[in-house]
């Protein structure tokens, strides 16, 4: 399937930036974001598992904004 790449040419690209201060303290327990280096071969598993596992009985929205490609 061929696909008209052009009718992008000019559309912006939109860049969105989530922190935490974004959140009222006083209705939602958000905690500072965390940067995940990659690893010497682009991965992220190695460094992002043990954030993701510290405590798998809370409840909680995790939002991981990795670029892939």
């Amino acid at each position: 399937m061929d696909f008209d790449n052009s009718l992008f040419e000019d559309t912006p690209i939109e860049f969105k930036e989530i922190n935490h201060t974004d959140f009222d303290s006083n209705l939602y327990k958000v905690e500072p974001k965390e940067i995940v280096e990659p690893n010497d071969e682009g991965y992220l598993s190695d460094n992002l598992i043990p954030i993701l596992t510290k405590d798998l009985h809370e409840k909680n929205t995790t939002v991981i904004n990795a670029g892939v490609g």
